[in-house]
């Protein structure tokens, strides 16, 4: 808001001696005239907030402040896809853009009230009406947020569904090749803490104790897959 003209996209123009009134249309900042007076000024932004359905920025004090009510006149999420879209027109996304992008580390990131939120947490509040300590992707892919592969999760839980470690070499998650046994080692971790499951002469028996061990302490399925 101006503080001398009191009123988004009305200044005075010091170099004309006249009110100025502007409005930004798909990111471009388009000139709605220049006024003898402060009011017929304000009424040319009103009739343009009216004709381009303006909606006051959102503004938010902290991340835990964006409600279910605020999410859907901002956003409109598709299940099936996994995408978000503007309802809203905010900086360079026009309405009906496909809102945020993806950062460094394969989240889709999508800014809201000066925040920027995983769009796999949105899509929890977005659909369900809260969003859960953490939101585990099913499959793996980090932005792959379609509805039915995402479920709510704690830190220990999303530990049970992790894809397999770059490092391993054997090809499943918990068995390893112990070269001063000339064995092969199974172990899990639970908790925090690494539970030995045995040495075992055959490959597939280390493999079949590891898949007993993730039964008996619930991992997911696709624990343990590449994505």
């Amino acid at each position: 808001m101006n503080k001398r003209s009191g009123k988004v996209g009305v200044s005075w123009h010091t170099q004309a001696g006249r009110w100025h009134a502007r409005y930004v249309i798909d990111g471009r900042r388009v000139t709605l005239g220049f006024f003898d007076t402060l009011k017929d000024a304000i009424a040319a932004r009103v009739a343009a907030e009216i004709k381009y359905a303006y909606a006051p920025p959102l503004e938010l004090s902290c991340p835990g402040d964006l409600t279910r009510a605020m999410l859907k006149q901002e956003l409109r999420y598709s299940p099936e896809e996994g995408l978000f879209v503007r309802r809203i027109a905010r900086g360079s996304e026009p309405v009906g853009a496909i809102a945020g992008c993806i950062n460094e580390k394969g989240y889709w990131l999508i800014g809201l009230g000066g925040f920027e939120f995983r769009a796999h947490r949105l899509a929890y509040l977005y659909m369900a009406g809260w969003m859960p300590v953490e939101v585990d992707h099913k499959d793996h892919v980090r932005d792959n947020n379609r509805w039915d592969n995402l479920r709510p999760a704690t830190r220990a839980i999303n530990c049970q569904n992790q894809s397999r470690s770059k490092v391993n070499t054997s090809g499943v998650t918990g068995v390893e090749w112990a070269s001063w046994a000339r064995k092969w080692r199974a172990q899990v971790q639970k908790d925090g803490r690494m539970i030995h499951l045995g040495y075992f002469d055959k490959f597939e028996d280390a493999v079949a104790a590891r898949k007993d061990a993730d039964i008996k302490y619930g991992f997911h399925p696709n624990h343990g897959a590449t994505p």
